[in-house]
């Protein structure tokens, strides 16, 4: 029996020495998991800082295309409107005087 005794405190010295180490690999797993919340917490207030700031960016490119449109809309007018000259030149319905058209602009002393 007291050799039963010897091998079995010896089993509780290796459970209590397993038992020990797997509680100090715990508290280091708990400290590293600590410090992962930590970065995980400041890395969700950048992000929401950084989407706030995209946010604005895209308030930016909003008004930027809509000005954008507003030009284009106004450039296709002003096509459509010389291909209607153009179109009514051609058939000869309309007749244009530079030289009126410049004299009416400048004036008299346009040549001056």
């Amino acid at each position: 029996m007291s050799d039963q005794y010897v091998a079995l405190e010896s089993k509780l010295t290796d459970c209590e020495t397993a038992n020990n180490e797997a509680d100090k690999r715990r508290r280091v797993s708990d400290k590293e998991i600590e410090e992962l919340n930590k970065q995980i917490a400041f890395m969700r207030e950048n992000n929401t800082a950084v989407l706030g700031q995209l946010k604005d960016l895209s308030v930016v490119t909003s008004s930027q295309a809509e000005s954008i449109k507003k030009s284009l809309d106004n450039i296709g007018a002003k096509d459509n409107y010389i291909q209607t000259i153009q179109s009514a030149a051609a058939q000869g319905l309309f007749k244009y005087d530079i030289g009126h058209e410049f004299k009416r602009c400048y004036g008299k002393h346009a040549g001056r």
